[in-house]
């Protein structure tokens, strides 16, 4: 592979395709590996919380969950249930690319659009609308809340 070339602005597929290709092991040298902290819940969910200058009691609050379980996933020793990642996504307003990170870290499925609840969640995302509006219309669909 060319000097010039850097690896991390290549695609996940270009990425895939010079692993294929590769004829030694001198590709892992410059190999853009992700570190696992990135990958941690904790983490991506600590770094939501600095840009959007919200302390741990306030998403705690604004979720409706306890601060002593807020306190456990925020320090990583347990990760939350697939609708507490929503729950908290919405209430940090993220986008739906954040809160599709955000489920990756957690190990929880990403939302699909072809199921009807996900489908209406990934609306509410695109409207920047907060959890108890977003259950309102989860509501009025039949669905149940976060």
């Amino acid at each position: 592979m060319p000097k010039d070339v850097s690896l991390s602005h290549c695609s996940t597929d270009e990425l895939f395709l010079m692993l294929d290709g590769a004829q030694s092991d001198d590709l892992l040298t410059d190999y853009p590996f992700v570190a696992t902290n990135e990958l941690l819940f904790s983490g991506e969910l600590f770094q939501k919380l600095k840009e959007a200058e919200i302390t741990i009691d306030e998403i705690a609050r604004r979720a409706m969950i306890s601060r002593a379980y807020m306190y456990q996933i925020s320090n990583g020793t347990r990760l939350p249930s697939r609708d507490m990642v929503l729950r908290l996504s919405l209430c940090l307003h993220l986008s739906l690319a954040e809160t599709q990170k955000l489920l990756r870290c957690a190990r929880r499925g990403q939302l699909y659009p072809r199921m009807k609840r996900d489908c209406i969640v990934i609306q509410c995302i695109h409207r920047q609308m907060g959890l108890f509006e977003t259950n309102d219309v989860l509501a009025s669909y039949g669905e149940n809340p976060l």
